[in-house]
């Protein structure tokens, strides 16, 4: 959730964000990060934050091309009760 926040922060302010994690597939950028957050936890990936260069949209595609109607739905998923259970026909020891 925390970094959900600064997500939407971030977009409301105007700035883009990436997530990166390349530098840690490299020994010795690997090495490096890790000794500047020694002692902080176990970095995975890093944030980059900032302003970008203006992009144009993309166009919006009609539903029709996105997405399709079925005929018919889904059939019903039937969900396994106890006594469907593998478990079911084994007895519980008690001691």
């Amino acid at each position: 959730m925390a970094l959900q926040r600064v997500l939407l922060t971030a977009t409301a302010d105007g700035l883009a964000a990436s997530v990166l994690s390349q530098p840690f597939e490299t020994p010795g950028t690997r090495r490096q990060l890790l000794a500047l957050f020694h002692g902080l936890g176990q970095v995975h990936a890093l944030l980059r934050i900032g302003y970008g260069l203006p992009v144009r949209t993309t166009a919006d595609r009609p539903v029709t091309e996105a997405a399709m109607v079925r005929a018919e739905p889904d059939p019903p998923v039937r969900r396994l009760s106890d006594q469907d259970s593998p478990a079911a026909g084994r007895t519980r020891r008690t001691s």
